[in-house]
C-alpha cells in the first residue's frame, strides 16, 4: 500500500541577528524556561527587519538545553502573544509564561517576515 502525504512547500528566509544595543529598560529573565526578554522598541524592531509599529517582546538570550531552546526559540525572536493575548512588555510576558496552564502556553513568535506558534511548558 502506497501512502504518501501531500507535500507543503514553505519558503523560509534566514538572516543574521544584528548586534543589539542595550534596551531602554532592564531585561526580564524567566529561569524556568531559560529565556531572557527585552522590550521591543521601534528602533530594535526596525533593526530586526520588522515594522516599527510591531508590538511584543524580544528574546535576547536562550539558555542551551532549556525548554525555550527545545521549543526552537532563539535570540531575535519576537513574542507577540501568549495564549492568544497580546504581550507588550517583558514583565507581562514573564507573568503569563509563569502561570499554570494545562498543556503549556501557546506563543506566537515573529521571526523576520514570518510568524509561527510554539508551545512552551507551563509552570507546575
Amino acid at each position: 500500500m502506497n501512502c504518501s502525504a501531500p507535500k507543503l512547500m514553505i519558503p523560509v528566509a534566514t538572516a543574521e541577528l544584528p548586534n543589539q544595543a542595550p534596551a531602554a529598560r532592564s531585561p526580564s529573565k524567566d529561569d524556568g524556561l531559560g529565556l531572557e526578554l527585552r522590550p521591543l522598541t521601534p528602533d530594535l524592531a526596525e533593526r530586526l527587519g520588522l515594522a516599527p509599529t510591531t508590538h511584543g517582546v524580544v528574546v535576547s538570550a536562550v539558555r542551551p538545553g532549556s525548554a525555550a531552546a527545545e521549543a526552537g526559540l532563539r535570540p531575535g525572536d519576537v513574542l507577540t502573544s501568549i495564549d492568544r493575548n497580546p504581550v507588550t512588555n517583558p514583565r507581562e510576558a514573564s507573568r503569563a509564561l509563569g502561570s499554570p496552564r494545562a498543556g503549556g502556553h501557546l506563543v506566537l513568535i515573529q521571526r523576520g517576515d514570518g510568524s509561527a506558534f510554539v508551545v512552551l511548558p507551563a509552570a507546575p
